[in-house]
């Protein structure tokens, strides 16, 4: 019924309690399904037979990521368990030198750690203090960014490595949530160097990994100077974001454009007619959160209704047609799954969850007069 509400979504205007709702439900499955009491970890996925082991940080971080989210929109009902559960990251803390960084698994001993994982945690530590008001957070958020610009270099004329293990390439998945991330610390503390790594790493990103053709952003680059030319929406959508935030720091005009340059083009690409979302849920979301920061830090010269309309069309196709009839989400954003699922991913789950606690969020705020 809470889908079949947002259909109209033009003609009555969505309400944040109905999108919060959806959130609500997801969260509910993912305690239901993924946590493990004897471990006190979120399993990576689950069967009606059981759970795999521990999420790896990737999923773990955007469960990090949503419950951000759900405690800014009701702090009452979600305070609790977003501490506690960025209290259990510090298991994904990885010590080993030269720089520690959070690892891609929990209680790891050989390190296996990835730029960009850290970038999440980083902006997710970040928005944790700030819900929380908890200094510890944003300690944790500039210890995982030292390790973030461990991985910069001047290989390439600059940019952030992907992996620390591999240093193969360089990825706008490893450069544009570092620029979200570093605009982020920066607006926390004022520390200069901040703003001046996240300005490096979103130029780097720009002049390197846009396609000049679509206004879009490819995946990687490799050390030998070959483009990996693949479109995921994340990356896109992290350029979007980024530039946003820096424009709402510098007022420079060139991000104002570009981050609007690349919404038009993202929407293009990605948002189908009905509301599907031709991508997988993991990097969706992220693109449905890019279109919201962009709506409420950079004025557009149009009425940013035309994006919430298709954000909010979105959302409800994706709450009525990719959950199954359990409750749970499979990965892509454009797949009806009319047959329940097999197996599910926290991930996905997660995805979801963030997605709609972001945008309730948004029409909270953008109700009560707040942002552009």
């Amino acid at each position: 019924m809470v889908a079949l509400g947002l259909i109209f979504v033009l003609a009555s205007g969505p309400k944040p309690a109905e999108i919060a709702a959806m959130g609500d439900a997801a969260l509910a499955e993912i305690r239901r399904d993924f946590y493990d009491p004897s471990t006190g970890f979120y399993s990576q996925s689950a069967t009606e037979k059981g759970k795999s082991g521990p999420s790896f940080c990737w999923g773990s971080g955007v469960l990090l990521s949503a419950l951000n989210a759900a405690a800014k929109y009701n702090p009452a009902k979600y305070a609790l368990w977003l501490t506690s559960y960025a209290d259990s990251m510090a298991a994904y803390w990885n010590a080993s030198p030269p720089v520690a960084g959070f690892d891609a698994s929990p209680n790891s001993i050989q390190p296996d750690r990835y730029y960009d994982d850290n970038e999440w945690m980083v902006r997710d530590l970040a928005n944790a203090n700030q819900i929380t008001q908890n200094s510890q957070y944003l300690k944790e958020a500039e210890d995982s960014a030292k390790f973030v610009w461990s991985g910069f270099s001047n290989d390439l004329g600059g940019g952030i490595f992907w992996h620390e293990q591999s240093k193969t390439s360089k990825n706008t998945c490893s450069n544009a949530p570092a620029a979200d991330a570093f605009a982020q610390l920066y607006t926390l503390t004022n520390n200069r160097n901040y703003l001046d790594r996240a300005v490096s790493a979103y130029d780097w990103a720009h002049t390197n990994l846009r396609d000049p053709q679509t206004s879009l952003y490819w995946d990687s680059k490799n050390v030998n100077g070959t483009i990996g030319k693949t479109f995921w929406s994340y990356n896109t959508a992290m350029m979007i974001e980024s530039a946003s935030r820096l424009f709402s720091i510098r007022q420079d005009e060139k991000y104002r454009l570009q981050a609007l340059q690349a919404e038009s083009a993202a929407i293009e690409h990605w948002f189908e007619l009905d509301g599907q979302i031709a991508d997988e849920g993991k990097f969706a979301h992220l693109l449905i959160e890019a279109l919201l920061v962009r709506s409420q830090l950079v004025p557009s010269g149009f009425d940013n209704n035309i994006v919430d309309v298709d954000v909010f069309k979105s959302l409800a196709w994706i709450n009525r047609n990719v959950k199954d009839r359990n409750g749970r989400y499979g990965d892509r954003w454009d797949k009806v799954n009319s047959r329940p699922l097999q197996k599910w991913l926290l991930i996905d789950q997660a995805s979801a969850a963030r997605a709609f606690f972001v945008a309730a969020d948004y029409l909270k705020e953008k109700q009560a007069g707040v942002g552009n």
